[in-house]
């Protein structure tokens, strides 16, 4: 498992980052130095290949701080997650191991659903560790090496037959439309769009950690470590940009040519230095620098991507895969940390400095072979074989300076910290930690160019804006304050708490946006419904010529003047008491609220020219651009009122014996605008669902946040017989198994805010919307109108939080999925074999997931929506031929909503977290 994974033995961790955001605002650090992607195109290093870039089994310790006072732990406005790894000492110690999984270890069937034939794959994890003295008592290594393959399929769905239902793993997707494409592909143009079904996913990865120990002399003591990572993995393509996703699903199966292969490298190496300058001062320098290397490849060949829409979601895709034409990403991070530590009575007094510097070299041109998407299949053929101008959408970006390659953007940047801190013990069970941490990010060397033709422009709100500056430097401070009281001096009533702020840094691939969209490297089209692009194979087509000046038409991305780095409050409290029989009873309440959250808007976006009529009276804009050339002008600025709050209780209990139990639950609340979703300044706007204004999503939960999470863990250890040892666990969990929301589909072109997608949260209506016409559905061919609100009506009654908010909009990832279960278990078995003083061990292990699937199908599987996000579509005004003050929009239902079996709206989701493995 990754290091991240350790934040799910944390009971009150509430998902990451702000409220409810993703890991990328987590800081890991490894024997005190940093250890991030922070380019950010993933939460952690090795994470665009699913990779952990250093193997478990050379880490001894690990430890997640929520809410650390410890002014020296920064850089995090989410979680850090500190480890320890291995050292060598007197004696050789080592282990060899190895995992393995096949086809026959992974359940075939999920309830009442049976696969005929388990999918093949392979899995297997090996490694080696050592360690022991070079110089006996000064000079100790350790070495360890990991490798991982595994090769699985990339989705349990498959196309459909004619007249078969659309059940279990079946997808929508007819088989014959899929066979009949990749033939005219193959025939019309040469293209091999590879296979839409039964075919895997490869992950690969190498890993080395090398540390050295030297004892200088009795003051001084030096460390050395090395970490290197060779990865590599097949991944789904982006869904940016995509109605619906491009991900195979109950709606969607993609050709494996629109995947793409992402690759990590990197090689670490750190130095820290312990001295002991006196017998009350200390001092601790760490200086360690890291290469990455990331970068993209596809088997599929150059060619345009297309998406094939049914319903207004994506059916099928093929193509180059959106991102990866031309993308790569080198990045340097040298870090300098230095702590003196004076020891003085009842006072520890630490004064230090913790400095990240920063350089990137990155190649990236987003749909840079050209960009289609068809309403449907006909739609496609038309236009391919006829010439036809009929697609809905038409997207590509080109170099402006070179027609070949991509823009090479290079740009460095800096995070300066400074902190003091005093540790008092007032009494000798009342602890007071109090420390002021101060952390500077600059911009070096920028590598931004001027468009002074942008200057002369005006935005939303009157806003002018300059592509060559970034923000002026800015202070972040955070001081802290924590206590620790032993209320009786007998450790059996504790109580901890404090209160601070803690500053982090984004994802730098937000901050680099603004050197890359400048509208001098890069020019992009943008085109609804163009009427002078027809299908062609070739990705040059209809490429502007570079050099030529200017481009026509490109998109923006700047960082508002007064952007300021991320910064939470938070504070908890929290009560540790001994029961009778030694129970170990805890209740903490964690509050975290944001100073300083990121935002993405969109200041070429015009404000709403008004309002629409009937039940949903939501805003719409009478043009997408106030300026005509630029496709969008993205703005990284900030906001305040996003909040995370948690309560959690807890029990512990340790036997004699080697017996260990462990419960928690917790019980949260998050709120935010912005999940911190998307790498890409216009794709990380145009993801968030709105109803009023595109600029200002409303409030709602945050994407990972889980309400209700119950967790608990059972152990025993017995050694018997002078040879033998077994140890038995059990891990298990429980909560709701995912968020979702609904959108109107179509529903960006009913208020014209230039999404380019489904971005426009759905009203829910009452029974009245529906009969005094105040929500109009419209006959289709097929289903009259009654029949489709008949299927919306039941629809809405079977979502717990859709049918509380009649008459009123859905929250943004209001809806929930039923609660899941999952037992996790585990058995060693040691076997003991003394040769001279030391003991050798061979263990083997059998670690079962999801246990109570084994023990019955239908137990442990999680379920998922059925429907699309886009549960009733946008089918024009019945009042007005366009967005117009008081149009009345009319509506068709999903046919899949329609026409589905099971109206709860879920179903047992197939994937690996349903079977027993």
């Amino acid at each position: 498992r990754s290091l991240d994974d350790y934040t799910r033995l944390t009971p009150q961790f509430g998902g990451g980052g702000f409220a409810g955001q993703n890991q990328r605002f987590n800081n890991t650090v490894i024997d005190g130095s940093i250890f991030n992607n922070s380019f950010g195109l993933s939460s952690s290093i090795g994470g665009g290949t699913g990779a952990q870039p250093i193997s478990l089994d050379a880490i001894d310790q690990v430890r997640v701080n929520i809410a650390p006072y410890d002014v020296t732990q920064g850089s995090f406005s989410g979680a850090g997650i500190s480890a320890i790894t291995r050292s060598g000492t007197n004696d050789w110690k080592g282990s060899v191991y190895g995992f393995y999984r096949s086809p026959g270890m992974i359940s075939n069937r999920v309830g009442e659903i049976e696969d005929d034939e388990r999918d093949e794959f392979d899995y297997y994890q090996a490694g080696f560790r050592i360690g022991g003295p070079i110089i006996k008592d000064k000079l100790f290594m350790f070495l360890s090496y990991e490798r991982e393959r595994e090769s699985q399929p990339f989705t349990q769905f498959r196309a459909r037959q004619a007249g078969e239902a659309v059940e279990g793993n079946v997808s929508r997707v007819l088989e014959s439309d899929m066979i009949g494409l990749s033939g005219f592909l193959n025939d019309q143009y040469g293209y091999n769009a590879g296979p839409f079904q039964n075919y895997d996913r490869r992950t690969e990865s190498d890993k080395i950690t090398v540390r050295l120990d030297y004892n200088i002399n009795e003051k001084n003591n030096l460390i050395l470590r090395y970490n290197w990572l060779s990865s590599f993995r097949d991944n789904f393509p982006s869904a940016s940009g995509s109605l619906g996703g491009r991900s195979p699903s109950v709606n969607s199966l993609p050709f494996q040519a629109a995947y793409y292969q992402f690759f990590n490298n990197m090689n670490g190496v750190v130095a820290e230095l312990n001295s002991t300058i006196s017998d009350k001062l200390t001092n601790n320098l760490t200086v360690g620098y890291t290469a990455m290397r990331d970068f993209r490849e596809s088997e599929g060949g150059v060619f345009p991507l297309v998406d094939i829409l049914q319903d207004n979601n994506t059916y099928t895709t093929f193509g180059y895969e959106a991102f990866s034409a031309f993308n790569q990403l080198d990045s340097d991070i040298l870090q300098i940390t230095d702590n003196l530590t004076y020891y003085t009575g009842d006072h520890t007094l630490t004064v230090g400095t913790h400095n990240e510097f920063y350089s990137f070299r990155n190649g990236f041109l987003p749909f840079a072979y050209g960009y289609y998407r068809f309403n449907s299949l006909d739609d496609f053929y038309e236009s391919a074989e006829s010439g036809v101008s009929n697609a809905s959408l038409y997207r590509q970006s080109y170099n402006a300076q070179d027609p070949e390659g991509s823009p090479i953007v290079e740009w460095s940047a800096m995070q300066l910290g400074l902190y003091v801190q005093d540790e008092w013990d007032v009494t000798s069970n009342f602890r007071v930690t109090g420390g002021l941490r101060v952390d500077v990010p600059v911009y070096l060397d920028a590598g931004l160019l001027r468009n002074e033709a942008v200057e002369d422009l005006s935005f939303r709100g009157g806003q002018q804006i300059r592509t060559d500056a970034y923000p002026p430097t800015q202070l972040m401070w955070s001081p802290r304050f924590g206590v620790n009281w032993d209320v009786f001096g007998d450790k059996r009533t504790q109580v901890r708490g404090g209160t601070g702020i803690f500053a982090g840094r984004p994802p730098f691939v937000w901050v680099s946006n603004q050197a890359s969209n400048n509208g001098i490297l890069a020019g992009s089209e943008f085109i609804e419904n163009p009427e002078d692009r027809p299908f062609s194979p070739d990705v040059n087509a209809y490429r502007p010529d570079a050099g030529s000046g200017l481009p026509s038409s490109y998109n923006l991305a700047v960082l508002a003047d007064d952007f300021k780095f991320p910064q939470v409050w938070r504070s908890n409290l929290a009560v540790d008491q001994v029961l009778p029989g030694g129970i170990i009873a805890t209740v903490e309440g964690i509050y975290t609220g944001d100073i300083n959250n990121v935002m993405f808007q969109n200041i070429n976006l015009p404000e709403a020219a008004g309002t629409l009529g009937g039940a949903d009276q939501r805003t719409f804009y009478d043009a997408s651009r106030i300026n005509s050339n630029i496709t969008d002008a993205i703005l990284l600025t900030n906001i305040s009122d996003g909040y995370y709050a948690s309560i959690t209780g807890s029990l512990t209990k340790s036997f004699q014996g080697g017996l260990n139990l462990m419960a928690a639950y917790t019980y949260a609340d998050s709120r935010n605008r912005f999940s911190g979703g998307g790498s890409i300044a216009n794709s990380a706007w145009r993801g968030q669902g709105f109803v009023m204004d595109a600029n200002m999503p409303e409030l709602g939960y945050g994407a990972n946040f889980q309400q209700h999470r119950l967790i608990g863990s059972a152990s025993y250890r017995k050694e018997y017989l002078n040879n033998f040892g077994t140890t038995v666990s059990i891990f298990a969990e429980a909560g709701p198994a995912g968020r979702n929301t609904f959108f109107i589909g179509n529903g960006d072109n009913m208020v014209g805010a230039g999404t380019g997608g489904n971005t426009s949260i759905i009203y829910v209506p009452t029974e009245a919307d529906f009969q005094n016409g105040d929500f109009v559905i419209n006959n289709t061919e097929t289903y009259s109108a009654q029949q489709q609100w008949d299927a919306l009506n039941t629809f809405i009654d079977s979502d717990n939080h859709l049918s509380s908010r009649r008459g009123d909009y859905m929250l943004r990832n209001g809806s929930e999925l039923p609660w899941a279960y999952s037992f996790d278990f585990r058995i060693l078995q040691d076997f003991y074999v003394n040769v001279g003083e030391k003991r050798n061990t061979l263990q083997l292990s059998l670690d079962v997931f999801n246990l109570g699937n084994f023990m019955d199908p239908f137990w442990g599987v999680r379920q998922q929506f059925i429907q699309s996000n886009n549960i009733y579509n946008f089918d024009g005004f019945v009042n007005a031929e366009g967005a117009s003050q008081g149009a009345l929009p009319s509506y068709t239902v999903s046919t899949d909503l329609i026409e589905g079996e099971n109206p709860n709206n879920i179903r047992p989701n197939l994937g690996m977290g349903s079977r027993w493995r």
